[in-house]
């Protein structure tokens, strides 16, 4: 018995550490490591160090090892509460502009209406949303019934875009097996908003980097105020943003408090739905809105145009 325990405890040990390592080191960068780094968040690795050390604790003989394992652990803590965590909070200098609404819906059923107020009350001009429910006559008709002051735009892979401002030169391309992007114009009284948005597969076999590639490609074609968002089923801190991140900015590490992972909704540990602004654009406040409708948090972002004179709909920001 006492060998079974550890062999757990050195399991989990020796699986928490590599997490760490992969970290600080090669991170996402190598196509067949990349698994490992998304299996072991920072939540993932505190949990590992934990039991092991709960395990450890009841060999009390094992003095040392606890001691490793104690200070293990806190150090996954510290890279937990780093990595994860923001401390900025709402930016009280700017005034907002637009709201904008990324929502993975996680595929409700046509007759599923009880997830609607809660999208209504974000009083929002601009929402695009993941696995919302089909492409289909019916489905546009439903959203149109509800959102009747927002033009609706349904996409190939059950993505639907709901924007009060005209939406112009729309395509969805495919890329790789189950990732689509989304290309689109807002017309907006003082000007054009691009919007790229995208939903990533999140298969195991299905790498990341040709559809990060393609989506960072996109994004630095634009000009002028550009928004970047969706389902990218991969973390804040994956090497394959660092190219988006030479020109557009994450709109909860700009204006966000607290934790910034959106899954699973009620126990997150990894940040998979993002919005990114272009140098035009500035995030003013970003929240996670959790609740039991989809295992995917809600992202509510007030943006600022910073490249334009005047507001073009001034919103109340509210308390989610």
């Amino acid at each position: 018995m006492h060998g079974l325990l550890d062999l757990l405890a050195w399991t989990c040990a020796t699986v928490g550490v590599l997490g760490l390592l992969m970290r600080y080191g090669v991170r996402d960068r190598v196509p067949a490591l990349a698994a490992v780094f998304y299996a072991l968040p920072p939540l993932v690795m505190v949990m590992l160090f934990v039991v092991s050390l709960g395990l450890s604790l009841l060999r009390p003989r094992r003095p040392r090892r606890a001691k490793m394992l104690g200070l293990l652990t806190m150090m996954a803590l510290g890279v937990w509460i780093q990595t994860d965590f923001v401390w900025v909070g709402a930016v009280e200098k700017a005034t907002p502009s637009l709201r904008v609404v990324l929502w993975n819906l996680a595929r409700p059923s046509g007759t599923d209406e009880s997830f609607i107020p809660v999208l209504q009350e974000t009083d929002a001009q601009i929402l695009f949303l993941v696995e919302s429910g089909g492409h289909t006559m019916a489905r546009q008709e439903f959203w149109m019934s509800h959102f009747p002051n927002h033009h609706v735009r349904l996409f190939a892979g059950q993505m639907a875009l709901l924007s009060k401002y005209p939406i112009a030169n729309a395509r969805c391309t495919a890329v790789g097996e189950g990732t689509r992007i989304v290309e689109c114009d807002l017309i907006l009284s003082g000007g054009t908003l691009s919007v790229v948005a995208a939903d990533v597969a999140s298969t195991p076999c299905s790498g990341r980097k040709r559809p990060l590639d393609r989506i960072c490609a996109v994004a630095g074609s634009k000009r002028g105020p550009a928004l970047v968002l969706g389902d990218f089923n991969t973390p804040h801190t994956s090497v394959l943003f660092d190219e988006l991140r030479l020109s557009f900015s994450h709109a909860f590490e700009e204006a966000g408090a607290g934790l910034i992972t959106t899954w699973p909704s009620l126990f997150p540990v990894l940040a998979l739905d993002h919005i990114w602004l272009s140098e035009e654009l500035a995030a003013v406040r970003t929240v996670l809105c959790r609740t039991r409708y989809s295992d995917h948090a809600l992202v509510i972002a007030d943006i600022a145009i910073e490249s334009s004179g005047k507001s073009e709909e001034v919103v109340t920001v509210i308390d989610v």
